[in-house]
């Protein structure tokens, strides 16, 4: 039985080859989250890329929905494939929600309203990552309350007040939205406040050296 044998080592050699995942594709096509993935691919005619995303860890059709375009085109996706699938992604998985006057309740306050608030989150979020050990651990963590982007952005507008000795908790500043363009503001305020201690007023002395001359 030669023959058979080689063919079957020619068959195993294909599986290994072909995923990186230790399950051979008759257990896979029994079901389970694979076969989801790749069900929805051929629904929009991309099943050329069920491999590519399986061997790329991407296991459920949650994961897919997390993909953007840059990254799957940095996988070798077509650019249009990529647009393809992360729009039809969207629809399918994840329809909008029917927006029904309804108090938002989302894990994550991605805008923070006052000062305050984004120094508490900066704060939670430096805890967190002394906790989790990694800033990207930490995002993913489920009690992160903000994401990695907004804690770089919130810790930016820290250190630019900081630097200028601005307390940005201040009566004065509960109104302002805590964005880097306020706080540029703030500052450049300030400054001019502190150039100007009468605030654009001029001198007495000026006045004084010359005389308003009444024709």
């Amino acid at each position: 039985g030669g023959m058979a044998e080689g063919g079957h080592l020619v068959h195993s050699q294909l599986i290994t080859a072909g995923a990186a995942a230790p399950i051979p594709a008759s257990m896979s096509a029994l079901g389970g989250n694979h076969n989801q993935i790749k069900a929805f691919l051929d629904h929009i005619s991309l099943g050329q890329y069920w491999r590519l995303l399986s061997e790329n860890g991407c296991d459920t059709l949650e994961d897919l929905a997390t993909a953007d375009v840059q990254m799957l085109v940095n996988l070798g996706f077509k650019i249009f494939h990529a647009n393809r699938l992360v729009t039809a992604v969207h629809r399918f998985i994840r329809p909008a929600p029917p927006v029904i006057n309804q108090p938002t309740k989302r894990k994550r306050a991605s805008h923070v309203r006052t000062f305050a608030e984004m120094y508490q989150r900066v704060e939670e979020f430096q805890n967190l990552v002394n906790q989790v050990g990694s800033m990207s651990a930490a995002e993913r963590d489920p009690r992160s309350s903000i994401s990695r982007g907004a804690y770089t952005q919130y810790l930016r507008i820290k250190e630019l007040a900081e630097k200028e000795q601005i307390s940005l908790t201040d009566e004065k500043y509960v109104n302002v939205k805590p964005t880097e363009k306020n706080v540029k503001e703030i500052i450049a305020k300030e400054k001019t406040s502190k150039m100007e201690p009468t605030h654009g007023v001029p001198l007495p002395s000026v006045i004084s050296n010359n005389p308003v001359s009444v024709p």
